[in-house]
């Protein structure tokens, strides 16, 4: 009886070892054929990582009537042409954009646009700032690497505007954190069609330090204040530290003084407006900030080697 009982155990035994034997082989085939591929970090996506968008406006907007208009932003605007075209004045120079050309325009410039000649015009278009703003030149530059027109050669960034101008027509439950992330989207596509490789233009990994959103309040207060009487004691008096604290973190976080960074914003801001040719030499002295148009004329030629008024003959002379 033992012996029959033992046989019929032995028999459930091998029984029982062989069905997991076969479950053991059909999971190492599995496994065999399951192909995981690692998401690796790079340094494009660390750089995106440092900072957020924040978009104001998107929108469409179409002529049918041929026009000259000259305006100016206090963002940064991405348009994308999606019938006829215009000619457009960036910085003195003057860009042909054609139906799916993308261009770029930097915040606080002023810009002149024409459509002469064309039957009518149509874009797509969005403001947007980041923060912290600090980083915001940064990615700007990225951005307009080689030109600030670029032509879309398929149809991906054309339908990334589009689903972001749908998302605003929805207004829908999380509609505003998918409109940031997909105009993230949108200036990642842009930059990785510059032929060029992120290891060239991306800094090393940004961390939000208290110098660091020092600095960003400190530049917003400045850029929205840049044609008043600006210093670094008043600027340290504001933010209750020291003049020296406040110069040792603008020289950590962006690589300037702060008397440096005022200067360039306002030598920034005139060449904008000296190239428009729309204001007198007199009105660009007062919107940016210089004392008198003796100051204004000697840091100019300082830093362009030419006086205000040889600068706009030049740039409307192109």
């Amino acid at each position: 009886m033992f012996l029959k009982r033992l046989k019929t155990f032995m028999t459930l035994f091998n029984q029982l070892f062989s069905h997991y034997n076969e479950i053991g082989d059909r999971m190492k085939l599995i496994n065999s054929n399951s192909k995981t591929t690692p998401l690796n970090d790079d340094p494009l996506s660390r750089f995106f990582n440092t900072f957020n968008i924040c978009v104001n406006s998107v929108g469409i907007w179409s002529s049918e009537i041929e026009k000259r208009a000259t305006y100016t932003i206090k963002d940064i605007e991405l348009i994308y042409y999606t019938k006829g075209g215009s000619q457009t004045m960036i910085q003195g120079n003057i860009f042909q954009c054609r139906e799916n050309d993308l261009m770029i325009l930097e915040p606080y410039g002023v810009y002149q646009s024409k459509n002469e000649g064309q039957e009518g015009y149509e874009y797509l278009y969005i403001h947007f700032d980041i923060e912290p703003i600090a980083l915001q030149n940064e990615l700007i530059q990225m951005l307009i690497q080689g030109s600030p027109v670029k032509h879309c050669r398929d149809g991906r960034l054309l339908a990334l505007f589009q689903h972001t101008l749908t998302e605003v027509k929805k207004h829908q439950i999380g509609s505003r954190a998918l409109i940031n992330m997909l105009v993230k989207t949108i200036c990642i596509e842009i930059i990785r069609n510059q032929n060029c490789t992120p290891f060239e233009i991306i800094h090393p990994t940004h961390r939000l330090t208290d110098q660091s959103v020092l600095v960003n309040e400190a530049i917003k207060y400045i850029l929205n204040h840049i044609s008043e009487d600006l210093s670094v004691k008043k600027l340290a008096e504001m933010f209750s530290i020291s003049e020296n604290y406040l110069y040792k973190s603008f020289i950590k976080v962006i690589n300037q003084s702060p008397s440096q960074f005022i200067i360039q914003m306002r030598l920034e801001m005139a060449k904008s407006y000296l190239s428009s040719g729309v204001m007198t030499i007199q009105q660009i002295t007062h919107d940016t900030g210089f004392s008198s148009q003796q100051h204004f004329a000697r840091v100019f030629r300082q830093h362009e080697g030419m006086s205000p008024s040889q600068y706009q003959k030049k740039a409307n002379t192109h």
